[in-house]
Order: C-alpha cells, then sequence, then structure tokens
C-alpha cells in the first residue's frame, strides 16, 4: 500500500465527490442505440451490430431513417450538434457516420447549409 492509496481511500474523497455533484449540472441521460433498427438496416451484411463500430452504428441508424422515410429526400438530416446530443455520440463519431453515407451516395453535403438526403433514382 502506498501513499496514493490512503489519500484516495480518506475522507477527502468523499468530500470531493459531494462538491462536484453540486458543481457539474445534471446531464441529460444518453440514449441507447435500437439494435433491432441496426439490425434491420444490416440484414443483407454479414457484420453483426456488436462488431461495429460506433460510427457505423450510428451510420446504420441514419440509414434506416432514410430508408423509412423518416429522413425524406432533398430535406436536411439533423446537424451535427443534434445527433449528437441525439446519440450522446462525439462529433468525429457523426462525421465518421455522414462520410459513410455520402459516400453510399445516400446523402450529400451542400457546404454552408447542411446535409441533405440524397434522391432515389
Amino acid at each position: 500500500m502506498n501513499a496514493t492509496d490512503v489519500m484516495l481511500a480518506g475522507p477527502a474523497t468523499a468530500q470531493s465527490a459531494s462538491m462536484i455533484d453540486e458543481i457539474v449540472p445534471d446531464a441529460p441521460p444518453v440514449p441507447s442505440f435500437d439494435y433491432s433498427r441496426v439490425v434491420e438496416a444490416l440484414a443483407e451484411s454479414a457484420d453483426t451490430p456488436y462488431m461495429l463500430t460506433i460510427a457505423a452504428q450510428l451510420a446504420a441508424m441514419l440509414r434506416a431513417r432514410i430508408g423509412c422515410g423518416e429522413l425524406a429526400p432533398n430535406q436536411p438530416i439533423p446537424g451535427e450538434p443534434m445527433l449528437m446530443r441525439e446519440y450522446g455520440v462525439a462529433r468525429e463519431t457523426v462525421r465518421k457516420a455522414v462520410r459513410a453515407l455520402v459516400t453510399e451516395g445516400r446523402v450529400y453535403v451542400v457546404e454552408g447549409r447542411g446535409t441533405y438526403v440524397a434522391t432515389c433514382d
């Protein structure tokens, strides 16, 4: 046992935790992914949802929303901040997911305006 172990186990830790609770505002709950929608979106794929990165799961969720018509052609998809809050992910995760959809041709980016759902031809 070293000095760090004793310090962390002492009463100062309890006091610090209560001070943190007072300082840090309540964060909204982070929604979990609906894996059934991910599985449906990836039905043709050999990958299983638990083997996908978070960005790939988010791309699958957005793909499913586009497929069911929730996100309509030529309409904007939610912006980065909204997707970050809605799915509880980092900005870079959202960017990777959107880049994957752009690569697939499911969405397109209008510089300075946002990302839009591509039309089904």
